[in-house]
């Protein structure tokens, strides 16, 4: 997760917020999670819903450039 923070920071100029966090947290987990157990399908449908919630995330006007 510190890189993508350490990223994010670098790209934005501000530190992540706190639920865009808590969002690429659960994609990364659930993708380490299907890295393990490729069969899983279950996993790839979550990764998959995870990303449409980051998607639809309203982003405020102030962090927007």
């Amino acid at each position: 997760m510190g890189i993508l923070e350490n990223h994010y920071e670098r790209v934005n100029g501000h530190k992540m917020p706190k639920d865009i966090k808590t969002g690429f947290h659960d994609i990364v987990l659930k993708l380490v999670r299907a890295a393990g157990k490729p069969e899983y399908k279950d996993s790839f449908h979550d990764l998959a819903g995870y990303a449409m919630l980051m998607e639809k995330y309203p982003i405020q006007k102030s962090l927007i450039k």
